[in-house]
């Protein structure tokens, strides 16, 4: 059985929260075909249609 969205947010050990709702609720049942981490802001101008892990903190700042 493949991995959804769905089943994802379903697992209460994973502690996910969904932050920007698709616009079609079909999307969650969509297998996931690929995962990837970032630790920008905003990584949606570098990602098309895919699963972002986000840390959930900003990375340290440079001086």
């Amino acid at each position: 059985m493949p991995t959804t969205l769905r089943t994802l947010l379903a697992d209460r050990e994973l502690r996910l929260r969904l932050v920007g709702a698709p616009t079609d609720p079909a999307v969650a049942d969509q297998p996931i075909a690929g995962v990837h981490s970032s630790d920008q802001m905003d990584p949606a101008p570098w990602t098309a249609l895919q699963l972002v892990q986000q840390r959930g903190q900003d990375p340290p700042h440079r001086t």
